[in-house]
């Protein structure tokens, strides 16, 4: 059996974060583990789970344990973030609004704000993805990675796109010599060699909608894109780590949020049907569970 999490936008009718599961080749019934206004991004690690939240006009973070208890709760900022990732005892959050990207710090259970990177209201950050001892922050607004030192918060490098491009989401290689980031605005795909940041390849995605997700296969041969607008996600399989577009598949709603890969198949959350989908490899249903508002997904 694998457990699941489903971060939700509570504006739609959600009352906050839900689990689920798969097992016997079917969902669970999705139950309410913690209610909470907006917990629109989860992550975990051995270290716990954290969730972003929003309290009034204060938003921040969660902790939780595997049993879905609270264990600490932190509120720093005026705007709710879009993203939280986890690397081992660091929480990462960014923010679209202000163009803030925090590090936060498990110690003891507890959760402690290290520092705050401040990109500017139009820089649009929509990740903060982890490099070694970098990070890496998509600026959807400015059309440019921003490449920071991990230990010191100092800019130590840039990545430029095509006006226009919207770099949003990436994911490096397993070695951390490839990253490949989808452009919201632009909708196709960058590959680009982490050492030199240079794009050595650049795919087309789609012909139209926004590209929202991107997830990387165990094996690194297969790489999905979901697509917002189209209700497509779009396949590449990598031939010497480029991507060459290798099918599109299909899925019930026009709004695919994220993707996770999941043994058998495709775990997709589509905002607008408020439902997870599980699809095979062909983007037939295998199952669907009710999530109003459903805006990610976490294996935990």
């Amino acid at each position: 059996m694998k457990e699941y999490l489903a971060g939700t936008y509570t504006n739609t009718g959600s009352q906050g974060l839900y689990r689920f599961a798969l097992e016997n080749g079917h969902f669970t019934h999705p139950d309410l583990i913690w209610r909470v206004e907006m917990p629109k991004y989860a992550a975990s690690s051995n270290a716990g789970i954290v969730v972003l939240t929003s309290r009034g006009t204060r938003s921040g973070v969660i902790l939780l344990n595997v049993l879905g208890k609270v264990k600490d709760e932190i509120l720093f900022e005026n705007r709710s973030a879009c993203y939280v990732g986890m690397d081992h005892e660091h929480v990462y959050t960014a923010n679209y609004h202000t163009g803030v990207c925090a590090d936060l710090k498990i110690i003891s259970g507890m959760l402690h704000l290290r520092h705050k990177i401040e990109l500017g209201e139009e820089a649009g950050c929509h990740q903060v993805l982890v490099h070694g001892d970098e990070l890496y922050i998509p600026c959807l607004c400015q059309d440019r990675i921003a490449v920071f030192d991990k230990n010191t918060y100092v800019e130590c490098g840039t990545i430029v796109f095509p006006e226009g491009t919207g770099p949003r989401h990436g994911v490096f290689t397993k070695d951390g010599r490839m990253l490949y980031i989808v452009g919201e605005r632009s909708c196709k795909l960058y590959t680009i060699d982490a050492q030199s940041h240079d794009i050595i390849q650049v795919n087309a995605i789609s012909c139209a909608g926004a590209p929202s997700a991107v997830r990387l296969s165990d094996d690194e041969t297969m790489l999905y894109t979901a697509v917002r607008g189209t209700g497509k996600i779009t396949v590449f399989r990598l031939q010497d780590r480029l991507p060459r577009k290798a099918k599109v598949i299909p899925t019930p709603g026009k709004c695919p949020q994220d993707l996770i890969l999941c043994e058998g198949g495709i775990l997709c959350a589509d905002k607008e049907q408020g439902k997870v989908y599980w699809l095979d490899e062909d983007g037939k249903v295998l199952d669907e569970v009710l999530v109003p508002g459903a805006s990610s997904i976490c294996e935990i």
